[in-house]
Formats: structure tokens, sequence, C-alpha cells
């Protein structure tokens, strides 16, 4: 993203009544741990770290999905 980083647009979508409540899954290169404090920092409801690679991605997707959303 060119113009916001990934904390700044969480911020921004906790923020606003419109999209508040839109799950975020916060994806980046960070540790686990690192991602688990900038996650709950930021209202991201998930995290995911690029360092886990990109094999299980999209299983791992569902598996936050089946989590947040039901």
């Amino acid at each position: 993203m060119p113009d916001v980083d990934g904390a700044t647009l969480c911020r921004q979508l906790r923020a606003n009544p419109e999209t508040a409540k839109i799950p975020v899954v916060r994806f980046a290169s960070a540790t686990l741990e690192e991602l688990a404090g900038i996650a709950k920092e930021v209202g991201a409801d998930a995290y995911l770290s690029k360092r886990r690679g990109y094999e299980d991605l999209p299983q791992r997707l569902r598996e936050l999905c089946d989590e947040i959303l039901w």
C-alpha cells in the first residue's frame, strides 16, 4: 500500500462507524510475538506472519475467517 501502512489503515477502519466491524487480518513480516502486540494495539482481529511462509496461507485464512466470522 503506497500511501498508508497497515497499522494506520486498521486504525482508520476501526475509527469509521461504517467500517469498524469489518474483520481485519494483519499480515506482516514481523514475528508472531511482535504481531500479537501490534494487532491488539491497532484493533486487528487476527494476524499472520510472512515468516511462516506462504504454503499454508490459504488454509490459515480459512481458519481465521471461521474464527472471526462465525
